[in-house]
């Protein structure tokens, strides 16, 4: 879970009738930086002697993006507490909450009842074991709804004349949603089902020339119209803006 470890807002602009609320931090780099956390919290790194009244303006200059990168962490859905694997706890899927509901009995299994993840063992108390058959039921349902989704990737990008034919590989992430390597490998977060494939494989058919990556850019942004970040899970990385 995102745990913030500002130090509390020690300064402040105005910006017409809004406060933005801030902390200060010098440090040893070049430029000054804005984060804007998930909590809505707002942080300044600034190289050491900077004049204040600098950082003040450089700040005011850029409330209209901070402001903009808070509302978008407000739209997205509150963080879950810590699983503890019991029934009653709410568990996401496909971007809706359901109930967790653990029972007992001769097999085992999961499957979804009337809005509620129910989850059938032998010892309903043993919350290790319910977490790995939850854990094996996601990562069945993430197979087969990431194999359809790399496949229209896959289809996508080819009239492009880009391709990709390594699959992708489940793992389960706590601070992402899915990660690309050098070596043309894609691992997607198993519980998200829902993440944009097709940046990745765009990403690991580019190769190092910049005209080439930014041509292959060009053409994905105008085949294809934008789409906004899926807000089933809640970023857990803060927005930042690197100002010279």
């Amino acid at each position: 879970m995102y745990m913030n470890t500002l130090l509390p807002p020690a300064h402040s602009v105005l910006f017409g009738e809004t406060e933005i609320s801030f902390s200060l931090s010098y440090v040893d780099r070049k430029t000054l930086a804005i984060h804007v956390y998930p909590d809505g919290k707002i942080g300044v790194d600034a190289p050491f002697s900077t004049d204040i009244e600098k950082v003040y303006g450089k700040v005011k200059k850029r409330a209209s993006w901070i402001l903009k990168q808070q509302r978008q962490f407000e739209s997205y859905p509150a963080p879950l507490p810590e699983r503890r694997y019991v029934s009653g706890e709410t568990h996401r899927y496909l971007g809706r909450q359901y109930r967790l509901k653990v029972i007992e009995g001769l097999g085992e299994a999961v499957k979804m009842t009337r809005g509620m993840l129910q989850v059938e063992t032998h010892n309903p108390k043993d919350s290790l074991r319910v977490q790995r058959l939850l854990q094996a039921w996601y990562r069945s349902k993430a197979l087969i709804v990431f194999t359809e989704r790399y496949t229209q990737c896959v289809q996508r990008v080819e009239r492009l004349g880009i391709y990709h034919d390594k699959g992708f590989q489940l793992r389960f992430m706590s601070k992402r949603w899915g990660s690309c390597t050098g070596k043309g490998n894609i691992y997607e977060e198993e519980k998200v089902q829902k993440t944009i494939l097709q940046n990745g494989v765009l990403v690991l058919s580019m190769p190092g020339n910049l005209q080439r990556k930014c041509a292959i850019k060009s053409k994905q942004k105008n085949a294809y119209p934008q789409k906004s970040n899926p807000k089933n899970v809640r970023s857990l990385l803060a927005k930042e803006r690197e100002i010279d």
